[in-house]
């Protein structure tokens, strides 16, 4: 997060999968934007779907509303691979007199963004499984309240490692009881434990542990409820490529606990991994994960219902 009273970079690259995070961060530059020119118009720009050309001539054209403007570029891993686009980043940067401010997000890592000069790189991850108990605490914290460790630890246990969800349950919570000033276990059961159970790390788990009648009745509820299949699909991805790596990580010969360490996981929520990974082979790991490969693919492109989609390829973890 930048800090109060420093200078604004004109051109910002946030590098990383934390998506929170990058929210957070474009809502204080263009807080501290609006605050120091008065006024300052916020265009969001695709970039997947805009052309280079099109980003330069937005950036370099003068704002209809305000003196200032502030262009967000989001999905630009491909464009920070072209070297006319970053070398434009490049100028921009430099600039002295910048009247458009330039905030891009994208996934790839801050050493593949290296030799763009004159710009702010800031590395947004989201934080392994075992920090994310401090991250909660902190949020509590920020809001004038504390939370014991083991309810922490059960709020991480409901909503994953996505920060939005969490951040979400935090309100829901302290609107909940309002008068208290430090969290048990009992306020995030009653809260968070009721309507969080069906949700999309259950039926990840289910797939892991072989369980096809839960597995679907758990999507079935997912969509259902308006959960997106390229949402639950990326979040099998995520889930794919860590048990590719422990997988591996077994065949040199690691115990359970060293691997989890090794991965910066929460011991308590992953033991018997090791165990239940008996079920896929390495080549059926890598089967699974080009599956996601092509079903994302078919999301983005055919005219196939998605919910059928995602269906077809739950069946890989039970064939």
């Amino acid at each position: 997060m930048a800090v109060p009273g420093q200078r604004i970079p004109v051109v910002t690259i946030l590098s990383g999968d934390d998506e929170f995070t990058k929210r957070e961060i474009r809502k204080d530059i263009e807080s501290r934007l609006t605050g120091i020119f008065g006024n300052c118009e916020t265009i969001i720009i695709d970039g997947i779907e805009s052309p280079a050309h099109r980003i330069r001539d937005e950036v370099l054209g003068n704002s209809l509303f305000s003196s200032h403007k502030l262009v967000i570029i989001t999905e630009a891993d491909t464009l920070l691979t072209d070297s006319s686009f970053t070398g434009f980043l490049s100028k921009q940067g430099a600039s002295e007199d910048a009247t458009c401010y330039i905030l891009i997000e994208t996934t790839l890592g801050a050493n593949k963004l290296k030799k763009i000069s004159a710009v702010s790189i800031q590395q947004v991850n989201t934080p392994y499984e075992n920090k994310i108990p401090s991250w909660i605490k902190t949020q509590f914290t920020g809001r004038g309240r504390q939370i014991t460790e083991d309810a922490a630890g059960l709020l991480l246990f409901h909503c994953g490692r996505n920060l939005y969800n969490i951040s979400a349950e935090i309100e829901k919570i302290i609107t909940a009881y309002p008068d208290k000033d430090v969290y048990h276990v009992d306020e995030i059961s009653s809260v968070v434990g009721q309507h969080k159970k069906d949700d999309i790390f259950g039926f990840i788990n289910s797939l892991v542990d072989g369980n096809e009648k839960k597995a679907f009745r758990l999507l079935r509820n997912l969509l259902d409820y308006g959960t997106q299949p390229l949402n639950i699909l990326g979040m099998i991805k995520w889930k794919v490529q860590q048990l590719i790596i422990i997988r591996s990580l077994m065949r040199k010969g690691l115990e359970e606990k060293e691997i989890i360490q090794r991965l910066g996981l929460h011991y308590y929520f992953n033991m018997g991994i090791c165990r239940k990974l008996n079920r896929f082979s390495m080549d059926k790991l890598l089967d699974i994960y080009n599956s996601i490969q092509k079903t994302d693919l078919e999301l983005k492109s055919t005219s196939t219902d998605d919910s059928l989609l995602i269906e077809k390829f739950s069946m890989k973890f039970f064939i």
